[in-house]
Protein backbone atom coordinates (compact mmCIF):
# COMPACT_ATOMS: atom_id res chain seq x y z
CA UNK A 1 0.00 0.00 0.00
CA UNK A 2 2.96 2.30 0.33
CA UNK A 3 2.28 5.38 2.44
CA UNK A 4 -1.41 5.61 1.57
CA UNK A 5 -3.66 5.33 4.62
CA UNK A 6 -6.52 2.87 4.00
CA UNK A 7 -10.00 4.30 4.43
CA UNK A 8 -11.27 1.16 6.20
CA UNK A 9 -9.39 -0.35 9.15
CA UNK A 10 -10.32 -3.34 11.33
CA UNK A 11 -8.21 -3.18 14.47
CA UNK A 12 -7.86 -5.00 17.81
CA UNK A 13 -7.16 -1.63 19.45
CA UNK A 14 -8.98 1.14 17.62
CA UNK A 15 -7.19 3.82 19.64
CA UNK A 16 -4.13 3.06 17.51
CA UNK A 17 -5.86 3.80 14.21
CA UNK A 18 -3.99 5.83 11.62
CA UNK A 19 -6.49 8.52 10.66
CA UNK A 20 -4.27 10.10 8.04
CA UNK A 21 -4.24 13.79 7.25
CA UNK A 22 -6.33 16.04 9.46
CA UNK A 23 -8.14 18.48 7.18
CA UNK A 24 -9.83 21.67 8.29
CA UNK A 25 -13.28 20.75 9.67
CA UNK A 26 -12.49 17.11 10.43
CA UNK A 27 -15.04 15.34 12.63
CA UNK A 28 -14.44 12.10 14.51
CA UNK A 29 -17.78 10.35 15.12
CA UNK A 30 -17.66 7.54 17.66
CA UNK A 31 -19.92 4.99 19.30
CA UNK A 32 -19.79 4.66 23.07
CA UNK A 33 -17.49 1.80 24.05
CA UNK A 34 -14.99 2.33 21.23
CA UNK A 35 -11.48 3.63 21.88
CA UNK A 36 -10.14 6.31 19.59
CA UNK A 37 -7.04 8.52 19.31
CA UNK A 38 -7.54 11.48 21.60
CA UNK A 39 -6.21 15.01 21.35
CA UNK A 40 -5.78 14.96 17.59
CA UNK A 41 -5.09 18.57 16.73
CA UNK A 42 -7.87 20.12 14.68
CA UNK A 43 -10.40 17.29 15.17
CA UNK A 44 -13.85 17.74 16.68
CA UNK A 45 -15.18 14.69 18.56
CA UNK A 46 -18.90 13.85 18.45
CA UNK A 47 -20.58 10.84 20.04
CA UNK A 48 -22.93 9.28 17.47
CA UNK A 49 -26.09 10.27 19.38
CA UNK A 50 -24.95 13.90 19.29
CA UNK A 51 -23.98 13.60 15.62
CA UNK A 52 -27.52 12.40 14.76
CA UNK A 53 -28.89 15.66 16.11
CA UNK A 54 -26.40 18.00 14.46
CA UNK A 55 -25.18 16.44 11.20
CA UNK A 56 -27.40 18.63 9.03
CA UNK A 57 -25.63 21.75 10.38
CA UNK A 58 -22.09 20.47 9.91
CA UNK A 59 -19.71 21.62 7.22
CA UNK A 60 -17.13 18.86 7.10
CA UNK A 61 -14.13 18.17 4.89
CA UNK A 62 -13.50 14.81 6.55
CA UNK A 63 -15.45 12.33 8.68
CA UNK A 64 -13.81 9.53 10.68
CA UNK A 65 -16.33 6.96 11.94
CA UNK A 66 -15.47 4.70 14.88
CA UNK A 67 -17.97 1.87 15.34
CA UNK A 68 -20.04 1.75 12.15
CA UNK A 69 -21.00 -1.85 12.94
CA UNK A 70 -23.02 -0.52 15.85
CA UNK A 71 -24.18 2.74 14.23
CA UNK A 72 -25.98 1.09 11.39
CA UNK A 73 -28.13 -2.02 11.56
CA UNK A 74 -30.68 -3.65 9.24
CA UNK A 75 -33.38 -2.18 11.50
CA UNK A 76 -32.29 1.48 11.40
CA UNK A 77 -30.57 1.77 8.01
CA UNK A 78 -33.36 3.90 6.51
CA UNK A 79 -32.83 6.74 8.97
CA UNK A 80 -31.91 9.99 7.26
CA UNK A 81 -28.57 10.23 9.05
CA UNK A 82 -27.33 7.20 7.08
CA UNK A 83 -28.49 8.68 3.79
CA UNK A 84 -26.36 11.67 4.74
CA UNK A 85 -23.39 9.46 5.67
CA UNK A 86 -23.63 7.54 2.39
CA UNK A 87 -25.30 9.33 -0.51
CA UNK A 88 -25.13 12.99 0.51
CA UNK A 89 -21.40 13.07 1.29
CA UNK A 90 -19.92 11.32 -1.73
CA UNK A 91 -17.44 14.15 -2.23
CA UNK A 92 -16.35 14.23 1.42
CA UNK A 93 -13.33 12.27 2.59
CA UNK A 94 -14.38 9.54 5.04
CA UNK A 95 -12.85 6.70 7.04
CA UNK A 96 -14.37 3.76 8.91
CA UNK A 97 -12.57 2.21 11.89
CA UNK A 98 -13.96 -0.86 13.66
CA UNK A 99 -12.95 -3.94 15.63
CA UNK A 100 -14.69 -6.51 13.39
CA UNK A 101 -15.49 -6.66 9.68
CA UNK A 102 -19.19 -7.18 10.42
CA UNK A 103 -21.70 -8.07 13.10
CA UNK A 104 -24.40 -10.58 12.25
CA UNK A 105 -24.86 -11.30 8.55
CA UNK A 106 -21.70 -10.89 6.44
CA UNK A 107 -23.28 -8.62 3.82
CA UNK A 108 -23.05 -5.80 6.38
CA UNK A 109 -19.31 -5.68 5.58
CA UNK A 110 -20.31 -3.72 2.47
CA UNK A 111 -21.33 -0.66 4.51
CA UNK A 112 -17.75 0.11 5.56
CA UNK A 113 -16.75 0.44 1.91
CA UNK A 114 -19.83 2.17 0.59
CA UNK A 115 -19.72 4.77 3.35
CA UNK A 116 -16.09 5.56 2.48
CA UNK A 117 -16.96 6.04 -1.20
CA UNK A 118 -15.21 2.91 -2.44
CA UNK A 119 -17.94 0.33 -3.01
CA UNK A 120 -16.16 -2.81 -4.33
CA UNK A 121 -19.37 -4.31 -5.71
CA UNK A 122 -20.84 -1.40 -7.64
CA UNK A 123 -24.21 -2.03 -6.01
CA UNK A 124 -26.70 0.80 -5.43
CA UNK A 125 -27.79 0.12 -1.85
CA UNK A 126 -27.63 -2.28 1.07
CA UNK A 127 -30.86 -4.03 0.13
CA UNK A 128 -29.31 -5.22 -3.13
CA UNK A 129 -26.23 -6.53 -1.29
CA UNK A 130 -28.42 -8.26 1.31
CA UNK A 131 -30.60 -9.87 -1.36
CA UNK A 132 -27.59 -11.24 -3.21
CA UNK A 133 -26.19 -12.63 0.04
CA UNK A 134 -29.54 -14.25 0.95
CA UNK A 135 -29.55 -16.17 -2.33
CA UNK A 136 -26.12 -17.49 -1.36
CA UNK A 137 -27.19 -18.24 2.22
CA UNK A 138 -30.18 -20.31 1.02
CA UNK A 139 -27.99 -22.11 -1.58
CA UNK A 140 -29.93 -20.56 -4.45
CA UNK A 141 -26.63 -19.21 -5.79
CA UNK A 142 -23.21 -20.88 -5.93
CA UNK A 143 -21.24 -17.72 -5.30
CA UNK A 144 -21.27 -14.31 -3.65
CA UNK A 145 -19.10 -11.34 -4.48
CA UNK A 146 -17.85 -10.94 -0.92
CA UNK A 147 -17.23 -14.61 -0.18
CA UNK A 148 -13.93 -15.65 1.36
CA UNK A 149 -12.47 -16.57 -2.02
CA UNK A 150 -13.35 -13.13 -3.43
CA UNK A 151 -12.36 -10.88 -0.53
CA UNK A 152 -8.67 -10.38 -1.18
CA UNK A 153 -9.18 -9.72 -4.88
CA UNK A 154 -11.86 -7.11 -4.24
CA UNK A 155 -10.69 -5.49 -1.00
CA UNK A 156 -6.88 -5.48 -1.06
CA UNK A 157 -5.69 -1.85 -1.04
CA UNK A 158 -9.13 -0.76 0.18
CA UNK A 159 -8.61 -1.72 3.84
CA UNK A 160 -6.14 -3.04 6.38
CA UNK A 161 -6.48 -5.24 9.44
CA UNK A 162 -4.53 -6.45 12.44
CA UNK A 163 -7.26 -8.75 13.78
CA UNK A 164 -6.28 -12.36 14.32
CA UNK A 165 -7.56 -15.23 12.20
CA UNK A 166 -10.18 -17.48 13.77
CA UNK A 167 -9.34 -21.13 14.47
CA UNK A 168 -12.77 -22.66 15.14
CA UNK A 169 -13.04 -26.30 14.04
CA UNK A 170 -16.23 -28.27 13.38
CA UNK A 171 -16.78 -32.02 13.19
CA UNK A 172 -19.89 -34.11 12.59
CA UNK A 173 -20.48 -37.54 14.12
CA UNK A 174 -22.87 -40.11 12.71
CA UNK A 175 -25.77 -41.14 14.92
CA UNK A 176 -26.61 -44.83 14.73
CA UNK A 177 -29.43 -44.78 17.29
CA UNK A 178 -32.67 -45.44 15.36
CA UNK A 179 -34.82 -43.66 17.92
CA UNK A 180 -32.74 -40.51 17.54
CA UNK A 181 -32.93 -40.75 13.75
CA UNK A 182 -36.71 -41.07 13.98
CA UNK A 183 -36.91 -38.09 16.34
CA UNK A 184 -35.02 -35.93 13.83
CA UNK A 185 -37.26 -36.95 10.92
CA UNK A 186 -40.37 -36.17 12.97
CA UNK A 187 -38.95 -32.81 14.05
CA UNK A 188 -38.15 -31.97 10.43
CA UNK A 189 -41.67 -32.86 9.30
CA UNK A 190 -43.16 -30.81 12.14
CA UNK A 191 -41.27 -27.59 11.37
CA UNK A 192 -41.88 -27.93 7.63
CA UNK A 193 -45.62 -28.15 8.28
CA UNK A 194 -45.60 -25.27 10.76
CA UNK A 195 -43.43 -22.75 8.91
CA UNK A 196 -43.60 -21.46 5.36
CA UNK A 197 -40.11 -20.02 4.79
CA UNK A 198 -36.76 -21.74 4.54
CA UNK A 199 -35.21 -19.41 7.11
CA UNK A 200 -37.88 -20.12 9.73
CA UNK A 201 -37.65 -23.86 9.09
CA UNK A 202 -33.87 -23.83 9.49
CA UNK A 203 -33.85 -21.67 12.61
CA UNK A 204 -36.65 -23.58 14.34
CA UNK A 205 -35.14 -26.96 13.55
CA UNK A 206 -31.74 -25.76 14.80
CA UNK A 207 -33.32 -24.62 18.07
CA UNK A 208 -35.06 -27.98 18.56
CA UNK A 209 -31.87 -29.91 17.84
CA UNK A 210 -29.80 -27.75 20.16
CA UNK A 211 -32.29 -28.44 22.95
CA UNK A 212 -32.40 -32.17 22.18
CA UNK A 213 -28.63 -32.65 22.04
CA UNK A 214 -27.59 -29.98 24.58
CA UNK A 215 -25.74 -27.95 21.95
CA UNK A 216 -25.51 -24.20 21.43
CA UNK A 217 -24.66 -23.92 17.75
CA UNK A 218 -25.57 -20.63 16.10
CA UNK A 219 -24.53 -18.77 12.96
CA UNK A 220 -21.91 -17.02 15.10
CA UNK A 221 -20.23 -20.10 16.59
CA UNK A 222 -17.29 -19.54 14.22
CA UNK A 223 -16.20 -16.69 16.52
CA UNK A 224 -15.48 -18.98 19.48
CA UNK A 225 -12.09 -20.45 18.44
CA UNK A 226 -13.30 -23.76 19.85
CA UNK A 227 -13.57 -27.33 18.55
CA UNK A 228 -17.27 -28.05 18.10
CA UNK A 229 -18.66 -31.57 17.62
CA UNK A 230 -22.23 -32.10 16.45
CA UNK A 231 -24.58 -34.91 15.36
CA UNK A 232 -24.46 -35.47 11.62
CA UNK A 233 -27.93 -34.21 10.73
CA UNK A 234 -28.92 -32.02 7.80
CA UNK A 235 -29.62 -28.89 9.81
CA UNK A 236 -26.25 -29.11 11.54
CA UNK A 237 -24.49 -29.69 8.22
CA UNK A 238 -26.17 -26.55 6.86
CA UNK A 239 -25.19 -24.35 9.80
CA UNK A 240 -21.66 -25.74 9.98
CA UNK A 241 -21.21 -24.80 6.33
CA UNK A 242 -22.62 -21.33 7.04
CA UNK A 243 -20.21 -20.89 9.97
CA UNK A 244 -17.31 -21.95 7.77
CA UNK A 245 -18.36 -19.43 5.12
CA UNK A 246 -18.45 -16.62 7.69
CA UNK A 247 -15.14 -17.72 9.13
CA UNK A 248 -13.60 -17.73 5.64
CA UNK A 249 -14.79 -14.14 5.10
CA UNK A 250 -13.49 -13.04 8.50
CA UNK A 251 -10.11 -14.72 7.97
CA UNK A 252 -9.76 -13.31 4.46
CA UNK A 253 -10.14 -9.83 5.98
CA UNK A 254 -7.63 -10.73 8.73
CA UNK A 255 -5.03 -11.53 6.06
CA UNK A 256 -5.20 -8.05 4.52
CA UNK A 257 -2.44 -6.13 6.28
Amino acid sequence: MGSEVPKVQFLKDTSKADVGEILPDTFLIFKEGYSFPESLKGVEYLEFKEFKGTYFNLHANKFIFFGLNKFMTPQNRCEMVFDFMQSMTRQTEKMSIDTLPFLGEPWRLWYHFDITNQDPLGMPHGYAVETEWKHWFLRESDSWRLSGSEIERRLTNRCRSDIESLTTKFSLEDIENNAVQEWYEEALDHVCEKHGTDKMILNTLLKLCNEKFSKSLSVNSYLTNERITLPNFGVYRFFVEENKRRQDIFNAIARIK
